[in-house]
C-alpha cells in the first residue's frame, strides 16, 4: 500500500469537529506524519506539518495529534471557510 492510500482510521480527531473537517485534517496529519528537524528547512522544527517558524512558542517536538488538529481547524479550516463565504 503506498503512502497516499494509507488508512486514516489510526488518526483520532476531535469528534466535535465537522466530519468533512475531521477527514481533511486527518489526511494532512497522515501526510505530514510526525516530528522532523532539518536545519536546512526554513521552517525549523516541524511536527505534523506545524512549524516552529510560524508557532515559535509551541513545543513542536512534543506536539500531539490533538493539538495539531486544533491548530489546523482554528488557524486554517475556519479561515478558509470564512474566505470562501465572503467571496
Amino acid at each position: 500500500m503506498n503512502q497516499k492510500n494509507k488508512p486514516l482510521n489510526n488518526i483520532q480527531i476531535n469528534d466535535e469537529l465537522p466530519t468533512v473537517a475531521r477527514q481533511a485534517i486527518a489526511r494532512v496529519l497522515q501526510e505530514e506524519d510526525g516530528y522532523v528537524y532539518n536545519p536546512i528547512d526554513k521552517g525549523g522544527e516541524t511536527n505534523y506539518g506545524i512549524s516552529k517558524r510560524w508557532y515559535p512558542n509551541l513545543d513542536i517536538k512534543n506536539l500531539t495529534v490533538t493539538q495539531a488538529s486544533k491548530i489546523y481547524y482554528q488557524d486554517y479550516w475556519l479561515k478558509i471557510i470564512a474566505i470562501n463565504y465572503h467571496q
